[in-house]
């Protein structure tokens, strides 16, 4: 706080004039032009922010350009060492908010077009604000009675124009709560909006526009003419935010002499889908205009009704740090139905958030993975009920939880092991050894099922070793068996095969002790069975459901909408419990960066626009990369030009095509493709009318890791059947080119060697492995046999030489970027110990083969990676109780 009579510049601190979520605002003397303003200064957080405060900069001067009577200017912006703070013109006289509490509202049920001229003077300099700073593309998103003051000459200011907006910043969504109270500025990592004055699209926490500032003159409107809410807080940020979403208005406490169009105009303002809104306030300025105009209303024309056709059940997301309540109303019905009320729930700290099963079988409590105090991914545990989630200790490095079926237990996957922990806290037990795994479920008979990459493993809850399920078809080419959910017999299950390169699905129920099975047609993604006799399952970003006959094994009806917005296809990140209560992953944002940084860390540009990057390899000299991008369905291999950011498309086939590598004269593609049904090796050459040429046809799938500097060797994996109830491994092999191409076994184990790159002499070879249970750098002698060693501590990802082969690089599970110095090829053991560069905040692809995201320049001195946007926010938990009282009828 500042004491009175402090200077900040050239401005002397008068007083405190109150306090929010955006910073304190200070009266004070402006001592160079003699006269008095209102200074906020900006919160600690908000101004250490170089990115964030760089932004506010450039809006405040479009800010400062807004000249408008009815829009309270801003000065400028005041910086020192301590404190960041606006500079803002002093505007005295009671807020609206002031302003409606002293109206006798119990004398103006029945009034006059005269006495009503007051409220339409006030909400026609609103618009003609809102109208002005549209013109020049700026959005209020904060608008509310607290943001608008009054003078004693009836002039109104509308203040705080733009800071809404201003106080967006990366990864804001997920640091406060919402706040009801009307009176409050929208803290920074809020919700942006008030919850009364919120439209539903900011609720829901997609992108807004003008109509926002729309729905909330609606309100305020609303509100001029009743002296009260459009929609009233309740006890709760959650309970008004459910009114905005699924209730209309009291349109009854309009006095009965609103003229016919004045009603109108605020029905049309609140139309809660903002296509059917007023789309322009300038609409709204000229039907004011008239109305003022027109004299006495008419007491004839009835009060106008509301669609209630809403859509269920699309349960809206709201990006809120604990808890908000979203409600979603269903169809018309003669009686009205319950509302469905869902919350949703981020992680406790900033950082990847991932589910297994995220709500226990009892309804009763949530498990999930989350960033703990120091980064460590672990199981956290929240209550229903309660607004905070608890770390379980001895859960550091957990992925993949699931629940025991008494609610009791959460199992889960940490260290290459399965293991068990009370959802109280406490000891933990190891079950058994694995590696790699796709989901699991534990049925009602104290049997575990796991995904692998191969056929389903099953094993004791009460611990032992791991045996196979089910049978890889090999006829159908499976690959995976994966995200395995038990029936309530604990017999029957459903489960997902992957095949095509990891890129087609197929759901089937199956039965312990029996390699028969039964697909689910038209189910292509996880499934979850629900205690009402419907199986759920996603499709194309939406939570679907369907009729499942246990007794005929079998689908019946029509498949319906649950939610949109749903996180899905690979994974399962969702789950129903026996009490209808419905939790999953909402939607993320998969979009990442492609970054060039020194080796301090030190971010130099960005390349090309943000995309979903998978595998980004460098040419030989630098100018482009090759990649896979998501095109009409299916995954092709594109190139990227550096300098231009142009893309384009290299594969077109209807098969997915895979990790292009480049040839070293960066004139040809190497790739995986899944054309034929399981992975081969193909080449296209580039800049040229050419054909994909099939390099080597195999019975095995392959997938290409890398082409040697000399043009001589590629180096590919090959997956390898290992025995009952072990995943597939994958081995390495060296394909030598020439006349005749001839393969060379490079590894010869029961484990997963991937990613695999030549040194630049091609003398070496590093990849990783989870022989230890996790992902480890290895390097040996190319091609063998030879030395061999693991030089990574830790855990390692995506190994990348220095074009002179004097370093070698790879990443942390983490994101630290480590550098292994590598000596002389003479010298017994030329791996030095690792030492870190820097941090980067990055994400891994779960896959054979896949998480490629680190380059090298050619000259040893940049580094390009595929990291997180510092303002992409995790995607919360919803949770939904009773989604069956929306079934259809």
């Amino acid at each position: 706080m500042l004491p009175t009579g402090s200077r900040l510049g050239a401005f002397e601190i008068v007083g405190l004039l109150g306090a929010g979520g955006m910073g304190e605002v200070y009266r004070a003397r402006d001592t160079t032009l003699q006269r008095e303003v209102a200074v906020k200064i900006l919160p600690d957080a908000f101004a250490a922010d170089a990115e964030r405060l760089a932004r506010f900069r450039r809006e405040a001067q479009l800010l400062a350009a807004l000249n408008h009577p009815n829009i309270a200017a801003i000065h400028g912006l005041e910086e020192s060492t301590r404190v960041r703070a606006l500079v803002l013109e002093l505007v005295e006289g009671p807020t609206l908010a002031e302003w409606i509490a002293t109206r006798q509202w119990h004398e103006r049920r029945d009034v006059s077009m005269t006495s009503l001229a007051d409220e339409l003077a006030i909400a026609r300099q609103i618009a003609e604000a809102l109208d002005a700073a549209h013109e020049r593309g700026i959005v209020h998103r904060d608008l509310k009675p607290a943001n608008v003051k009054i003078s004693s000459d009836g002039r109104v200011k509308v203040l705080d124009f733009g800071l809404a907006k201003m106080q967006e910043a990366p990864g804001a969504a997920a640091a406060t709560q919402l706040r009801s109270d009307p009176a409050l500025h929208t803290t920074a990592g809020m919700v942006l909006g008030t919850v009364p004055y919120m439209s539903p699209e900011q609720a829901r926490g997609v992108a807004v526009d003008r109509r926002a500032d729309v729905w909330a003159f609606g309100c305020i409107l609303y509100e001029l003419l009743t002296g009260r809410q459009a929609f009233p807080s309740g006890e709760t940020a959650s309970d008004t935010l459910a009114r905005v979403l699924a209730v209309e208005p009291d349109w009854s406490a309009l006095p009965a002499s609103t003229p016919p169009r004045l009603r109108a105009l605020v029905e049309r303002c609140l139309r809660k889908d903002p296509r059917q809104r007023l789309r322009d306030i300038g609409d709204a300025l000229l039907d004011l205009q008239e109305i003022a105009s027109a004299g006495p209303a008419s007491r004839t024309e009835p009060a106008p009704s509301r669609r209630r056709d809403y859509l269920w059940p699309a349960v809206a997301v709201v990006g809120i740090a604990t808890v908000g309540v979203i409600a979603v109303t269903g169809r018309p019905a003669e009686e009205p139905r319950p509302s469905v009320v869902a919350f949703t729930v981020e992680a406790p700290q900033r950082g990847p958030l991932a589910v297994g099963q995220p709500v226990s079988p009892d309804g009763r409590t949530l498990a999930f993975v989350a960033a703990g105090a120091d980064g460590t991914p672990m199981i956290f545990t929240r209550s229903i009920d309660s607004p905070t989630a608890q770390p379980l200790s001895g859960t550091a490095g957990a992925s993949e939880p699931f629940w025991s079926p008494d609610s009791q237990h959460v199992a889960f996957i940490a260290d290459g092991r399965l293991k068990r922990v009370s959802a109280e806290g406490g000891a933990v037990q190891v079950i058994c050894s694995v590696a790699d795994v796709f989901g699991g479920s534990w049925g009602s008979q104290g049997v575990i099922l796991l995904g692998t990459r191969g056929p389903l493993l099953r094993v004791a809850a009460s611990g032992g070793e791991p045996v196979a399920a089910t049978t890889l078809d090999v006829q159908a080419r499976d690959q995976y068996h994966t995200e395995p959910e038990f029936l309530p017999d604990g017999v029957s299950f459903f489960y997902t095969v992957r095949s095509g390169g990891n890129a087609i699905f197929q759901t089937y129920l199956g039965t312990l002790g029996s390699d028969e099975r039964q697909p689910l047609t038209g189910v292509r993604s996880a499934a979850r069975y629900s205690a009402t006799g419907h199986v759920l399952f996603t499709r194309d970003g939406s939570l679907v459901a369907q009729g499942f006959d246990v007794d005929r094994r079998a689908l019946v009806g029509e498949s319906f909408l649950v939610a949109e917005g749903v996180a899905g296809g690979r994974d399962a990140p969702f789950a129903v419990s026996r009490s209808g209560t419905l939790a999953y992953l909402a939607l993320p944002d998969q979009r990442t960066e492609l970054v060039w940084f020194d080796p301090a860390g030190t971010r130099l540009a960005t390349v090309g626009p943000r995309d979903v990057y998978l595998n980004p390899e460098l040419s030989p000299d630098g100018e482009r990369l090759a990649l896979d991008l998501n095109g009409e369905g299916s995954v092709d291999a594109w190139t990227l030009d550096l300098a231009s950011g142009r893309k384009s498309r290299v594969t077109s086939d209807a098969g997915a095509d895979y990790s292009p590598i480049w040839s070293p004269n960066g004139r040809t593609l190497g790739f995986t493709s899944y054309r034929a049904g399981r992975g081969q090796i193909y080449r296209r050459d580039l800049d040229v009318v050419a054909e994909d040429i099939l390099i080597q046809e195999a019975g095995l799938e392959q997938q290409l890791s890398d082409w040697s500097k000399d043009g001589r060797y590629l180096l590919y994996l090959q997956l390898e059947s290992v025995g009952e109830g072990r995943p597939l491994a994958a081995d390495l092999w060296a394909l030598a080119l020439g006349d005749t191409p001839v393969p060379i076994r490079v590894t010869n184990t029961t484990f997963a060697e991937v990613n695999a790159r030549l040194s630049p002499d091609g003398q070496w070879v590093a990849y990783e492995s989870n022989e230890l249970g996790r992902l480890e750098i290895y390097v040996q002698a190319f091609p063998g046999p030879g030395r061999r060693q693991v030089v990574s501590v830790g855990g390692g990802r995506t190994a990348r030489w220095k074009p002179d082969g004097t370093e070698l690089f790879y990443l942390t599970p983490s994101g630290d970027l480590m550098a292994v110095p590598v000596a002389s090829s003479g010298e017994a053991s030329p791996f030095g110990a690792p030492t870190r560069l820097f941090h980067a905040n990055v994400e891994f692809t779960q896959g054979l083969g896949l998480g490629r995201i680190l380059n090298v320049s050619p000259d040893g001195r940049r580094f390009l990676l595929r990291v997180v946007p510092a303002d992409r926010v995790p995607p919360p938990i919803v949770v939904v109780h009773d989604w069956a009282t929306r079934l259809p009828e």
